[in-house]
């Protein structure tokens, strides 16, 4: 979920995969927002900047490894995210009280950092949770065509998305006021929606309070099926690791993402000239960690909580014993750089780098030079081969 770069002036949704330090735009998708003025104007032409985005001000936002959280002004509410794997995280949206207008939570299927046309096939459904109707059920599947995910066979990469939302108040739990989905351009009751236009997605209302209302939401990833992101979301999820209930709060989730990143990024250690001024020091400390954690952004794991993964011939397989399936490499642009680096600072990323790029080459036919996910984008590997080779079989 990326944080805006210094120049935006307003976030039109947060969504769950990005690309690293690409030259071109993909990815990007199933944009989930709140908003205050939703109807059938606000999603007219959804591929081009949104009626429902939020102004917002770098002064009311937090960005740090694992947590990300901004003050929305146009719905007058305060967003927090976090991840809590490789393929789920947690949104928190306090819609502040004393509005007069409801809060809605959206899900934008179609939503996507590509160009407009990206979104070839979508689908969504949005349900209660039979045994607590003040819980609900968001889905999405989307074929992405982007600038390097429409080079795949399919045309596109398939992202799938499953998504649990409970919304809480003053007085206890709130119940949702309106759901429903829509696409081109027109709202709808029904609970599913498929589309070929690029205009689709789910929703729901919860009615004006007198006090805060907090909703919450879990989602899962996959790039296998909606049933794999429902499992990656329990998984990596359930406090006790066990895939199931009861499962872990945000702010627990907040606090072992970050000492996740801590253990990251305490694998450098840097000793300072003691003749550096205090402030000075400071400075250089965050500069240079800001720049180890940018180190680590990539690549992508792509091997599910099951281990399951879409392989480059098409096929879904299972990861070898111990690794993960990365894919995401600009390898021309990393060879030199972030390669060696992995190397030295983590050696079993390295080791899964080059495992994953042998598996690319024997299921594809030939070795990638920009992998992602599991599509050849289309190298200079040796130095990464020949040094992670020994932790690889």
């Amino acid at each position: 979920m990326r944080a805006p770069v210094l120049q935006d002036t307003s976030i039109s949704a947060f969504s769950h995969t990005h690309m690293v330090g690409p030259g071109v735009s993909d990815l990007g998708n199933h944009g989930i927002m709140v908003t205050r003025t939703f109807s059938a104007a606000t999603i007219q032409d959804s591929s081009s900047k949104f009626g429902y985005s939020s102004r917002f001000s770098h002064g009311n936002e937090t960005a740090l490894p694992g947590y990300y959280a901004v003050f929305l002004e146009d719905a007058n509410t305060f967003a927090e995210l976090t991840a809590t794997g490789s393929h789920s995280g947690m949104h928190q949206y306090t819609c502040g009280g004393g509005d007069v207008a409801p809060c809605t939570l959206l899900l934008d299927v179609c939503h996507t950092a590509s160009a407009p046309g990206a979104c070839l096939k979508a689908s969504t459904s949005v349900q209660f949770d039979p045994t607590n109707h003040a819980n609900a059920v968001l889905t999405g599947s989307v074929l992405n065509h982007g600038s390097l995910s429409g080079r795949g066979p399919l045309g596109g990469l398939y992202v799938y998305l499953y998504a649990t939302v409970s919304a809480s108040g003053g007085n206890g739990t709130v119940v949702p006021l309106v759901v429903g989905t829509w696409v081109n351009n027109t709202l709808s009751s029904a609970m599913n929606a498929t589309t070929t236009s690029g205009n689709a997605g789910s929703y729901i209302t919860y009615a004006a309070q007198s006090s805060d209302t907090i909703i919450t939401v879990r989602a899962g990833l996959s790039f296998v099926s909606v049933a794999n992101a429902k499992a990656n979301l329990f998984a990596q999820q359930s406090a006790a690791g066990s895939g199931s209930a009861p499962l872990v709060s945000f702010n627990d989730a907040v606090a072992a993402a970050q000492a996740e990143w801590e253990g990251m990024l305490s694998r450098v250690h840097v000793d300072l000239p003691l003749d550096v001024p205090a402030e000075e020091a400071a400075g250089n400390l965050t500069s240079f960690y800001s720049a180890v954690y940018r180190t680590f952004l990539a690549p992508t794991q792509y091997s599910e909580a099951d281990g399951s993964y879409m392989g480059f011939d098409g096929v879904q397989h299972t990861v070898w014993q111990g690794g993960r399936f990365l894919s995401d490499m600009s390898i021309w642009d990393i060879h030199r750089t972030q390669t060696p680096w992995l190397v030295v600072t983590a050696p079993d990323v390295a080791a899964d780098v080059t495992h994953s790029l042998l598996v690319m080459t024997e299921q594809g036919g030939h070795l990638p030079r920009w992998p992602l996910a599991n599509i050849y984008a289309d190298c200079m590997v040796r130095a990464g081969f020949v040094r992670s080779l020994r932790h690889s079989n």
